[in-house]
């Protein structure tokens, strides 16, 4: 959302939970579907007299998210006490780090257009509470769940760099990327493992800073983006009005579809923040952060990069959606990449071999091979209610069952006008819901009946003068008139007689060449959209400030 005239101001603090066994200062399971109260410590329910241990294991992908970030890591941190009184912190504060932090000034650059690069203010670790839920016997009473007291979490802070909605949203996308790529974290919004914060202002451009609204618990990405476009509308309305925009705490409501009060913002001196004595002061040894920087991984736009360069024809937006697809082990990528430089032998089962121009080893088109695991295998599955599998899951080269190998003989068979397009999907449909079994392409071909007749350039040219012959009124239209919708009814009728097994372009180009009206559909169409185009302006008339 655009506000002329508008600045918006966004800061994000992200709540993570580690990937980790045990939890940050006791040696409680970090199980997320255990019983209720099944993973409690005596440290976690708050007993006197117990003591914190703080665990490496945290520390540890702390640092490593840290680094990722290109944070500046001091070489002692230490542990603050945040006080307040809440049912769900038995404590009566919570463990964090707020004059010490583990790390400081990092930055992450999110893909938007243009990129932006977003500075890390802080990365400090804390104490995640325990769970509130309602009682279904008793509406006036609330059920507590201990087993994510004492969880161990990774707050990471924000400069108020984010400038929109769309800012925010992509920041989280990126980061989450690279917190699985690492593996600090599974950063699942749904189970509750990545929450958001957001502080959100406006002022006019030229003015100071205006009131900060903080709104909690966002727990996914599309609901963050909607709580911070009603919040900007919210704070538009009420300054444009003449009143004043209160410092609060808000939540987003599902039902209203907008932001609701929850409780006035809290000063930082209502936390009354304290040293905790329980704990160490924290030491970096160089040499150990020296170490986990030579162990990090390629981070997702290290690779988007490198992938931009190596394929210049494959869209933007389809590199990403293939990172996206596995972000922790790139078996979207791994299996793209695959695709493109092995080429099959065609199996002479399924009566190909002769005529056939390509040899093992030679690769593919990059744009045919992404167009195909994008837009068709990852339709296909989602028609199918399947998903794109882990790498920890994701056999060699396969994906939903359909291996490289599968793949790229649908590709090749498509490409030598072996199979048409229609065909084709036919196949790829039956290749994500059949069990995998040998020479499955074949079997399937045969069954079906896909493979397309062998037909020569000149047989196909031969049938469709034929064609032409048996529809002179067609013919006669299209070559005086040049219309378009007669030449697609005469296609279609090609298309009937082949059953199919011919590709619309190749048809497309024969009648045109036949009938001599080379073009008249590529002019047709160029001029449909620039009607389209003109009309669209016209109705938007003199523009919209949203």
């Amino acid at each position: 959302m655009r506000l002329i005239g508008w600045e918006t101001v966004i800061g994000l603090e992200l709540h993570i939970q580690f990937r980790s066994s045990k939890k940050l200062f006791s040696a409680s399971k970090t199980v997320w579907d255990s019983s209720p109260n099944t993973n409690v410590s005596v440290l976690d329910l708050g007993y006197p007299g117990t003591l914190p241990i703080l665990s490496p294991g945290p520390v540890e992908l702390a640092l490593q998210t840290a680094l990722a970030l290109g944070c500046t890591i001091p070489p002692r941190s230490m542990f603050d006490r945040k006080h307040y009184h809440y049912h769900d912190q038995p404590l009566g504060y919570q463990i964090t780090q707020h004059y010490h932090p583990l790390a400081l000034r990092g930055s992450l650059a999110i893909p938007t257009k243009p990129p932006k690069e977003i500075r890390i203010q802080q990365i400090q670790l804390e104490q995640d509470t325990a769970k509130t839920l309602g009682s279904l016997t008793n509406p006036n009473h609330s059920l507590i769940d201990f087993n994510r007291a004492g969880v161990g979490l990774m707050e990471v802070v924000t400069e108020p760099d984010l400038r929109s909605a769309e800012d925010a949203g992509a920041f989280v996308k990126t980061i989450r990327g690279v917190l699985r790529r690492i593996g600090a974290s599974d950063a699942d919004m749904e189970k509750g493992s990545l929450r958001v914060d957001c502080n959100v202002s406006i002022n006019r451009i030229g003015e100071p800073p205006g009131t900060r609204v903080e709104i909690k618990n966002l727990a996914s990405v599309q609901k963050l983006t909607l709580a911070v476009e009603s919040e900007i509308k919210r704070h538009r309305a009420l300054l444009e009005s003449g009143n004043k925009v209160l410092q609060e705490t808000r939540g987003w409501d599902e039902g209203v579809q907008g932001t609701v009060a929850l409780r006035g913002k809290e000063s930082l001196k209502d936390y009354r923040y304290m040293p905790d004595g329980n704990l160490p002061v924290l030491q970096i040894d160089p040499a150990y952060i020296q170490s986990l920087q030579e162990t990090l991984p390629v981070l997702p736009l290290q690779l988007l990069a490198k992938l931009r360069e190596e394929y210049p024809t494959v869209p933007l937006s389809d590199l990403e959606t293939l990172l996206g697809l596995d972000p922790e082990f790139y078996s979207g990528v791994t299996y793209f990449k695959d695709l493109v430089k092995k080429r099959s032998c065609i199996d002479s089962d399924a009566k190909t071999k002769d005529n056939s121009e390509h040899k093992q080893g030679e690769g593919r088109d990059p744009k045919t091979c992404s167009n195909w695991i994008i837009n068709e295998l990852l339709g296909e599955m989602r028609s199918q209610g399947k998903e794109w599998p882990s790498g920890s899951d994701l056999e060699p080269s396969m994906s939903a069952g359909v291996s490289v190998e599968e793949m790229g003989k649908l590709i090749d068979l498509l490409g030598e006008r072996k199979l048409s397009a229609p065909s084709a999907k036919t196949l790829l449909h039956h290749l994500v819901k059949s069990p995998p079994s040998p020479s499955r392409v074949s079997v399937l071909i045969q069954k079906h009946d896909l493979i397309s007749p062998v037909l020569t350039p000149a047989s196909i040219r031969l049938a469709l003068s034929a064609l032409i012959s048996s529809h002179p009124d067609l013919a006669e239209t299209i070559k005086s008139r040049q219309k378009p919708a007669v030449l697609m009814k005469l296609v279609g009728l090609a298309r009937e007689a082949f059953g199919g097994k011919v590709g619309l372009d190749g048809v497309k180009e024969e009648l045109e060449d036949l009938l001599d009206v080379k073009g008249v559909l590529e002019r047709f169409l160029e001029e449909k959209k620039k009607r389209k185009e003109s009309s669209g302006k016209r109705k938007r008339g003199g523009g919209a400030d949203a």
